[in-house]
């Protein structure tokens, strides 16, 4: 069981550090280093725990009821109902982190439709344009991120 500090945190300081904890995940580049990142953080229950509220929260949204929820997942009634009542608040960070995951998700199977992920490695001449854009596209989003940090510091 997670357990939390008897030391409370004055509002001001609590969010300063979430503030830093907001700005590390932002700089790190890849998934591989978000992954790392988490692991050598959290235990591998805080890492379950967190998976698996994510992936309720994704199935509520598609629509599957919490029978098969919790078949699927393993978790309770109430697990599922918290999150169910967090997805109904507005300006949800989760509901919003689903839907870009959904989007991503999308583009993927839209892209994998379109041309098939041989054909660019095996005539990487041909999509070089393709290839620079989403160079110049991801370029552009790590300088964004990097830029959020500080402003938000």
């Amino acid at each position: 069981m997670t357990k939390v500090s008897k030391y409370k945190l004055d509002p001001d300081k609590r969010n300063l550090i979430f503030n830093d904890f907001s700005s590390i995940v932002t700089l790190l580049d890849d998934k591989k280093q978000i992954a790392s990142f988490f692991k050598s953080l959290l235990t591998r229950t805080e890492l379950e725990m967190i998976s698996k509220r994510i992936q309720i929260a994704k199935m509520l949204v598609d629509g599957h009821n919490y029978n098969e929820i919790k078949k699927s997942v393993n978790v309770t009634d109430s697990t599922i109902s918290r999150i169910s009542n967090l997805l109904a608040l507005e300006n949800n960070g989760l509901e919003i982190a689903i839907s870009k995951l959904r989007r991503k998700d999308n583009e993927i199977e839209s892209k994998k439709m379109e041309i098939g992920t041989d054909l660019k490695k095996r005539y990487p001449s041909y999509f070089l344009p393709e290839i620079i854009i989403d160079m110049v596209e991801e370029k552009g989003k790590r300088i964004k991120r990097k830029e959020s940090v500080k402003h938000s510091i």
